[in-house]
């Protein structure tokens, strides 16, 4: 099975709570929208820690591709992974990119709040 991940960073904010429900936002408008289908704010040894897994279905390939986000706040700084798997189909599980189009998208989603791309 194939992967993407994206790293990405922004100053910390007080908007961090609401981070779900404005990477959604930034669907509405589109096909498919993508669903939050579980999501979880915790504190690591007083590093709070948000969890957001997303599924989307894709036409092109008929399936399902899932991502999820990890953001930590150091207090000075948020960090967010995006890793993006699955949506293959077929006896070969041909995926045609949806997982890369689809953590590219939620990437896009983040950079509307401030985070930017960090360099491999």
């Amino acid at each position: 099975m194939s992967r993407t991940v994206i790293k990405m960073n922004r100053p910390s904010r007080q908007d961090f709570r609401e981070l779900p429900v404005n990477i959604l936002a930034s669907f509405e408008e589109k096909p498919f929208a993508p669903e939050l289908v579980y999501q979880e704010l915790s504190d690591v040894n007083g590093v709070p820690v948000f969890l957001m897994v997303f599924e989307k279905f894709y036409l092109r390939n008929s399936s399902t591709t899932a991502a999820t986000v990890q953001i930590l706040d150091s207090g000075t700084e948020q960090t967010a992974t995006i890793i993006g798997v699955g949506g293959g189909s077929g006896i070969l599980n041909t995926n045609h990119g949806s997982h890369a189009d689809f953590t590219s998208a939620l990437a896009d989603a983040l950079a509307k709040y401030g985070f930017t791309k960090v360099k491999d």
